[in-house]
Parts: C-alpha cells; sequence; structure tokens
C-alpha cells in the first residue's frame, strides 16, 4: 500500500499515514505479556513494516484498544485496570468510504465535502490498488484538500436546516468562507437552492467571488449579496463552494463579525 501511495500521487496529494487497522497482533502475548505482531501475516515484525514505511518518505499508524480485547477480539492494550468496554462503531465511523462499497458517486462527494468543512481527518478505509478513477479524482482534489487543511484550523458548523436541506459553513484563512448545502432527499431529480438562503451570504458585501468545487469545478464569477444565483443538488449529493471577499475593508466582512447563531435559522 506504501508503494501504490507514492506511486499514485497520493503522497503528493499530502496523504502521508499508512495504518494497519484491527487483526495485526498474535493471539498470544509474548513472555513478558507485550503484544505481538503475527508471525504470518508479519514475519519481520512491525519494525521493519515501519522502516519500509518511513522509506517511502511515509508515516505508519497501527490501531489498538484500550480494553482487554480489540473490536475482532485480539489482545487489547490493557492500559485501564478495569475491563473498558468502548463500541467500535464511532471509530468506524469517522473514516473516509469513499472508493469503498454501498455510497454513490453523490454520496461520497457529500462525505468528501463535510469532512472538510468539519476538519475531520481524512482517513481513508479503502484498497487503493483497486480504486475506481472518480472516487481517486475526488479524494485527490486539491481544492477540497486545501479547504480541509486550512490554516486557521477553524471547524465549520450546521448554519441552517429545512426542507431536507443542510448548510453547512466554515471560516478559512484570507478571510474566505467555504460553504456546504447538503440535499436529504434521495430520489428525484437536482433541487434549486438559492444562495441568498445561506445565512453566511451577507459576508458578501458589497462584492464577492464564487468557486464551485463540488459537483465540478467552476469560476461563478462576482456575485453581489442581492446576487440572485441558484445552486442545483442532486439527491444525496452537496454543493460545495468557496466564498472570496472583495472589498477595501476585509475587516468588516470576517466570519466573527457576522451574526449567524448555529443551528437557529430554518429554510422554509
Amino acid at each position: 500500500m506504501a508503494d501504490v501511495m507514492v506511486k499514485e500521487g497520493w503522497k503528493e496529494a499530502g496523504y502521508e499515514y499508512v495504518c494497519i487497522d484491527d487483526c495485526w497482533p498474535s493471539l498470544q502475548r509474548d513472555a513478558q505479556g507485550r503484544l505481538q505482531a503475527d508471525p504470518k501475516r508479519f514475519p519481520g515484525g512491525i519494525k521493519k513494516l515501519a522502516d519500509y514505511v518511513h522509506s517511502k518518505g511515509l508515516k505508519l499508524g497501527i490501531y489498538a484498544d484500550v480494553g482487554e480485547k480489540t473490536c475482532a477480539g485480539y489482545p487489547g492494550s490493557l492500559i485501564l485496570k478495569e475491563n473498558y468496554k468502548r463500541s467500535c462503531l464511532p471509530a468506524c465511523s469517522k473514516h473516509l468510504v469513499i472508493g469503498n462499497f454501498g455510497l454513490s458517486h453523490d454520496q461520497q462527494e457529500s462525505q468528501m465535502a463535510l469532512w472538510a468543512i468539519m476538519a475531520a481527518p481524512l482517513l481513508m478505509s479503502n484498497d487503493l490498488r483497486d480504486i475506481c478513477p472518480r472516487s481517486k479524482e475526488l479524494l485527490q482534489n486539491r481544492r477540497i484538500i486545501d479547504i480541509s487543511q486550512d490554516p486557521l484550523g477553524k471547524q465549520g458548523y450546521r448554519t441552517a436546516k429545512g426542507n431536507s436541506f443542510e448548510v453547512w459553513e466554515r471560516p478559512l484563512s484570507k478571510d474566505r468562507l467555504a460553504v456546504a448545502v447538503l440535499n436529504h432527499q434521495e430520489i428525484g431529480g437536482p433541487r434549486r437552492f438559492a444562495i441568498s438562503d445561506v445565512p453566511g451570504w451577507k459576508f458578501c458585501d458589497p462584492h464577492c467571488n464564487v468557486t464551485l468545487i463540488l459537483p465540478q469545478y467552476k469560476e461563478m464569477g462576482v456575485q453581489t449579496k442581492e446576487s440572485k444565483l441558484i445552486l442545483y443538488v442532486n439527491p444525496s449529493g452537496t454543493v460545495l463552494l468557496m466564498v472570496t471577499p472583495i472589498s477595501k475593508d476585509i475587516r468588516r466582512l470576517h466570519w466573527k463579525y457576522t451574526s449567524v447563531k448555529q443551528n437557529q435559522v430554518i429554510i422554509l
């Protein structure tokens, strides 16, 4: 997998960890009671594998569980003295399953967009050796990755909900704003959403530049707060935008000076 990450552009796109999930340890601890790698799967041990991954300019991560056993029943780390059981589902739900099974492409775009808005780690759970080109292109989309890794470091949040839509907004560096509009309906065709219904659209005063990132890249040009711009959002899909203010007084337009309140705007 490390070879694929280097050869297929994943490392260049910013992905730097190869993480080993559950089932890597032996069912038996060593003589000192420590975890040890399964000798059949890792005959050279974890150190040899780590050295190889590091030689590719990547880092190695490894799964552990603070309970007596892992989710799959392998020995746990036993960090706590008492039997500590945790749910495995929350940990799994943090992974990007883009390129795996079960999601339409629109749903994959929704997951990628929301992970970027929420500043969530881009931790993939898939087989990079056998991933479809569209999923690969989405996961390596530099504009989405730039939002995810924005140096301002602020997490976005939901600012509006209603009529089977959700609006998520995230303040970015250089006084920019990322906006995701999610369509919860799963049937029918694309649905219309007026950009003026985005709570943070007051950010566009007197002018702003709008860049459409998902479902496809498009420069939408200079807009105003009164613009009648309409977004078309596919069923279970998401439109992802970047809004950049154009003003002589940028400080007046910064996110922190807007009056948007989380989850208090209802779109009728």
